[in-house]
């Protein structure tokens, strides 16, 4: 088959649709089937950064950028690339795929549908939480009525997803609930961790985050309920593993706030040995989301073994069982995740456990898996 993927930002821009779109690009590709990326040219949104000196191809899959616009300020879903119209209108393919429900692969590609007659599958990557309430209602219906009339084939990433989807207007016979995956090579292989203690000087237990630095994550609430952890578990520290992505100097300010400026390490982005060192040398893995699509880190942690908690919002509210692989907390409170971390570093056997029954979970959400699921929803809508 003839593929088109369409994507606000792609590879080397870091993120989880980024990481889903390259994923399921380059399986694609392994199976044998021609896919060609449109995407922008922008490494980040806000504030705009604009790559430079990229390739054209990575991994057999075709990349073409086109210049992007935002139309209101520090508004990520008003960024738009009017040369892709055009260009994806003259197209020739199987199957299109976009992904952002409230951005413009979305939309453009429901334009597309109505003037080529392609196919068109929608990977939301949306959650139920939003931090502007009324653009999106308003989006939901205007724009976003068009859209999920206009897709033949809607994929959410979660069971939740899914039911904020057809809550909003989309017919549920169109929706497959298709997760994230993970590189199962990387995340499954053995590492003990000790080499990353070393280098980064630490001794005692690591409650570990991995995430963009940005305001949806909710650190500040995981930052706030340190000092409660620190009075039960004193030799605890918070290591803090991604990249900046606005908020590293406010976070910084509150930990030296709370006088934990030694409790709380930032490595920054880490290259994959690293990170996956850095899931081997913790003890236990928190998200304190307020609001996400999926959240592949949580896959990334289970997969390393390690009992998790996080906020009852994206894949958590799918993946974790209370007490049996880990613990929901509602966001936005420290006092919650404070008691729930202290409970899990005092009790090994139970965090043992539970990081057991996580490597088998994680074992079924390989790329391979996911791929082979997507492809049978291509085959099914080209077969129409």
């Amino acid at each position: 088959m003839k593929i088109i993927q369409v994507t606000q930002r792609f590879f080397p821009a870091i993120g989880g649709v980024e990481t889903h779109v390259y994923n399921i690009a380059k399986k694609l590709v392994e199976k044998g089937h021609e896919v060609t990326v449109y995407t922008s040219d922008l490494l980040r949104d806000n504030p705009q950064i604009r790559l430079c000196n990229v390739k054209d191809k990575v991994n057999g899959i075709r990349i073409r950028r086109f210049k992007a616009f935002k139309l209101l300020p520090k508004i990520e879903a008003s960024t738009v690339m009017p040369s892709m119209i055009t260009a994806l209108s003259k197209e020739k393919a199987d199957i299109i795929h976009a992904h952002g429900y409230r951005y413009f692969p979305a939309y453009l590609t429901a334009l597309a549908r109505h003037i080529t007659g392609i196919p068109i599958v929608l990977t939301t990557h949306s959650s139920p939480e939003t931090r502007m309430p009324i653009i999106s209602a308003l989006y939901n219906h205007t724009v976003g009525k068009f859209v999920l009339k206009t897709t033949d084939q809607i994929i959410s990433l979660t069971k939740m997803g899914a039911e904020y989807l057809t809550s909003i207007g989309a017919k549920s016979e169109k929706i497959s609930v298709i997760p994230n995956g993970i590189d199962s090579n990387l995340f499954s292989r053995g590492t003990d961790g000790y080499s990353f203690r070393e280098k980064y000087g630490i001794t005692g237990k690591i409650i570990l985050f991995v995430g963009r630095l940005s305001k949806v994550k909710g650190l500040n609430y995981l930052i706030d309920a340190m000092p409660e952890i620190l009075n039960e578990m004193p030799d605890a520290i918070l290591l803090i593993v991604g990249p900046d992505f606005g908020l590293q100097m406010g976070l910084r300010r509150r930990v030296k706030q709370l006088f934990i400026e030694k409790k709380v390490l930032f490595t920054g982005y880490l290259p994959d040995d690293e990170l996956v060192g850095s899931y081997a040398a913790s003890d236990l893995f928190v998200f304190p989301s307020l609001a996400e699509s999926f959240g592949i880190v949580l896959l990334e942690a289970m997969a390393m073994g390690k009992p998790v908690i996080a906020t009852n919002v994206g894949v958590a509210h799918d993946l974790i069982r209370n007490g049996v692989n880990g613990f929901l907390v509602e966001p936005r409170r420290p006092d919650q995740i404070a008691k729930t971390v202290i409970s899990l570093l005092k009790n090994g056997n139970l965090a043992i456990k539970m990081g057991n029954v996580n490597r088998k979970i994680a074992s079924e959400y390989s790329w391979d898996n996911i791929t082979q699921t997507i492809c049978e929803v291509y085959r099914e809508l080209c077969g129409r």
